[in-house]
């Protein structure tokens, strides 16, 4: 029989304890700032704290932190400093330990690590040279991309518990076994092999080159690079290499290395007479990269590799005093091509005012997608992108950028410009990182492609082709076109400026499209 009060009231449950008791994080556990906002992070997503919990405790990591700090340093820069300095003291043993160094030895991209750019050494010179530092630190592969050059491998490796990132040259294994390293950007030309500025006669500029090689390459690269220098010599007798020389020719690195900046070096023994002054211009002399009496040559590989216009300016200045003023649509194409010979551009910001002036399509649907926003500098372009990727105070996501760049490099209908190749996590990493400076780059690109596209295959792409070849017909110089074949047999063949034939050339990264300005290139003959 149950009690009055049980008659006349609700009994009310008493509350039972929940099954589960989250405890809130300590911030002072975290041992640094990001590992705190990762899981802090983490939490909220799995609902574990609540939006107000995560703000407050976002608060207490950033105000712990930021009392070790100097104010005028914020914890990322000082961090970034730290990271330098330990990475520098690291070089600096490596290096005279014999390690080469990059002019830069150090590099940090975004979305990269931090990494040592020890450009004229091989992996296995680095571990011997650390072996000597502290022999308990190996030289590891590493998943984590650093540089998408097959000229470099790389690398990491552990020392007094932190984590250091290098690039290092890259091998080549022969079918024999041996083992070479490739060839850096540049080694063979004249300056890269430390050629003199003169030599009186070729048999003096034979000479000095073999003798750059023996000092400086050892077997099978030794080898090869005396067979083609000999066969440049005896041009009218050539013999295909051996086996070996070939194996470490054809590596398609060292093939453009040596078609293209040993075809420079060798040039004037294929193009000169015997007792010929042989002059290499000392600086970056436009155009011309050899004389020989009487002859200025501008020296070329048969890949048809592209030159800025800012180097050939005055060429421009002295045809548009041909053009007459009346002729308004000659001379609007015209300005629009010297746009890209006017050094005080940068090269970023020449690219967005030529496409501006031209109204690629490209641009015109970036416009459009931004309201009409005036783009005609890279700033303009940072401020019209941040209206398309930013929303709400959040980036769009990877993948819906990737789609915003196929909307705006693919306006042409012709091909889509700007989406980096597919299979690499690089892209991606370096978006996550800066987003807005990522897409500013890659739109960029896009653009710069698509003036491209608009000058050489336009309804009026024989328009601007005319007006180039006309500019170029001022060039009082020679063409020596160079190549060397697969069997190691060079070619050579000299035409004047004025009867080949130029298109306009844009090429750089996607995500580096200031890389090289955009020019000319001389279009290889069918």
């Amino acid at each position: 029989m149950k009690p009055w009060f049980a008659k006349e009231a609700d009994i009310i449950k008493f509350p039972e304890p929940e099954k589960k008791v989250v405890e809130l994080p300590n911030v002072q556990s975290y041992p640094d700032f990001l590992t705190g906002v990762k899981d802090l992070h983490n939490r909220k997503e799995k609902g574990e704290i609540s939006q107000d919990s995560h703000d407050k405790l976002y608060q207490d990591l950033i105000h712990r932190f930021m009392k070790k700090e100097d104010p005028e340093t914020p914890w990322f820069i000082a961090e970034q400093i730290a990271d330098k300095k330990q990475y520098a003291e690291v070089v600096k043993q490596l290096a005279s330990l014999g390690i080469q160094f990059n002019k830069q030895p150090l590099n940090v991209k975004p979305g990269r690590p931090m990494n040592m750019r020890a450009t004229g050494s091989t992996q296995q010179e680095v571990q011997d040279a650390l072996k000597k530092i502290d022999p308990s630190i190996k030289v590891m592969p590493t998943n984590t991309p650093i540089t998408s050059s097959r000229t470099y491998d790389q690398a990491m490796f552990k020392y007094q518990g932190k984590d250091y990132y290098l690039i290092t040259r890259a091998l080549v294994t022969t079918k024999t076994g041996t083992v070479v390293k490739k060839f850096g950007r540049k080694e063979l030309t004249p300056k890269g092999l430390g050629m003199n500025p003169v030599y009186q006669g070729l048999d003096a500029l034979a000479k000095d080159i073999q003798n750059k090689i023996n000092s400086k390459y050892q077997s099978p690269i030794k080898e090869m690079l005396i067979g083609v220098l000999k066969n440049a010599v005896n041009s009218g007798s050539q013999q295909s290499l051996d086996e070996n020389s070939l194996e470490v020719l054809n590596d398609s690195n060292n093939y453009k290395s040596v078609n293209q900046d040993f075809g420079e070096t060798v040039a004037p023994l294929l193009l000169g007479e015997k007792s010929d002054t042989v002059e290499f211009p000392v600086g970056n002399e436009p155009l011309v990269d050899v004389r020989l009496p009487g002859r200025d040559i501008a020296i070329k590989a048969l890949t048809g590799s592209g030159n800025a216009f800012t180097k050939i300016k005055d060429l421009f200045d002295e045809y548009e005093k041909t053009i007459n003023k009346k002729d308004k649509k000659k001379n609007a194409k015209f300005q629009i091509l010297s746009i890209f010979a006017n050094a005080n551009l940068s090269s970023i910001n020449s690219i967005i005012v030529g496409a501006h002036t031209i109204k690629s399509p490209e641009m015109a649907e970036l416009t459009r997608m931004t309201g009409k926003m005036k783009i005609t500098n890279q700033d303009e372009l940072s401020n019209a992108l941040q209206k398309l990727i930013i929303r709400k105070g959040k980036s769009l996501p990877y993948d819906k950028f990737l789609d915003l760049v196929r909307k705006i490099g693919g306006a042409s209908k012709t091909k889509v410009f700007g989406v980096p190749k597919g299979g690499s996590q690089t892209g991606e990493r370096t978006y996550n990182a800066d987003p807005l400076k990522y897409a500013t780059l890659t739109i960029t690109y896009a653009l710069g492609k698509g003036v491209e596209n608009v000058i050489n295959n336009g309804v009026e792409k024989e328009a601007y082709g005319e007006i180039l070849q006309n500019i170029m017909k001022q060039v009082k110089a020679e063409v020596g076109v160079v190549g060397i074949n697969k069997q190691g047999i060079w070619s050579v063949a000299t035409k004047p400026f004025s009867a080949l034939n130029f298109k306009f050339d844009y090429h750089a990264y996607t995500s580096n499209p200031g890389n090289n300005r955009p020019g000319f290139a001389i279009v290889r003959p069918k």
